[in-house]
């Protein structure tokens, strides 16, 4: 029988620093990133992000008609794909979004923190996007 410690036990190889130097450029986040994963249940993350990653809602996204805001963070996938390539595949995930709701805005540098990275241009762009509602 495993104890919880043993359940909570990470991968093999798994590195936690280098995956949040992965996703966010500021380091003064690193150490906050790293502090939430080491106090999250990673059971319930993992059978959290299984699931989402199992879930395909393209089809449905047909269906909203409400104004929405997809904010992107294209550099992400560097260097493994450019900058607009990453950009092509947000549009590609969401092409099923009706355009007269959906609205995309895309970080310049940002990693997937873009509020560690880039938070005042985030801000700025929710509050542009909700002075328009």
């Amino acid at each position: 029988m495993q104890t919880n410690d043993q359940n909570q036990q990470a991968p093999k190889g798994f590195d936690p620093v280098a995956m949040v130097k992965g996703m966010a450029n500021n380091a003064d986040w690193h150490q906050r990133i790293l502090q939430d994963m080491s106090t999250s249940d990673q059971m319930t993350s993992g059978r959290a992000m299984g699931e989402l990653m199992s879930m395909d809602i393209r089809p449905q996204l047909s269906n909203i008609k409400v104004p929405t805001l997809t904010l992107g963070a294209p550099a992400q996938g560097l260097p493994y794909s450019s900058y607009e390539q990453s950009k092509s595949n947000y549009e590609q995930q969401f092409a099923n979004a009706q355009d007269a709701y959906h609205q995309f805005a895309f970080a310049k540098t940002s990693k997937h923190f873009i509020m560690a990275d880039e938070p005042v241009w985030m801000n700025q762009q929710i509050r542009n996007f909700l002075q328009q509602l």
